[in-house]
């Protein structure tokens, strides 16, 4: 039954899948100096609070609905790391580019920089804003 489930979605992707579950958190772990930065003085003040209750707002959603087995695993895992990555332009310019919203910094960054985060992480691109 649904409300038997892990209260963090990382939980729940370590008892589906030890690997991907692994990777998210070495994301999370990788994310961390982005994570900081936002969490400057007169920047987003609430970066790793925010993005951990992004991740758990839309698993208790999941959760809520009773469709957990809808979703795979990986499509879990994306999930967890895009929480974690959605807002990284706030914490990556003091002032986005000309021409660039917010979002899509993001997203160029994570096509741009994919292959410093452990394992050459090639989700990264299907988490960019589109």
């Amino acid at each position: 039954m649904d409300r038997d489930l892990p209260d963090e979605l990382r939980d729940y992707i370590r008892t589906q899948n030890k690997d991907l579950a692994d990777r998210a958190e070495s994301f999370w772990r990788a994310a961390k100096p982005i994570l900081d930065r936002q969490s400057r003085p007169g920047s987003n003040e609430n970066g790793l609070a925010h993005v951990t209750k992004v991740e758990l707002n839309a698993w208790r959603l999941i959760k809520a609905s009773g469709k957990v087995s809808d979703f795979s695993s990986h499509e879990l895992f994306l999930l967890s790391c895009g929480a974690c990555s959605h807002d990284f332009d706030k914490g990556l310019f003091d002032k986005l580019p000309d021409g660039v919203g917010h979002g899509k910094g993001s997203g160029n960054f994570l096509i741009k920089e994919y292959k410093s985060f452990p394992n050459g992480f090639h989700g990264m691109v299907a988490i960019s804003y589109k």
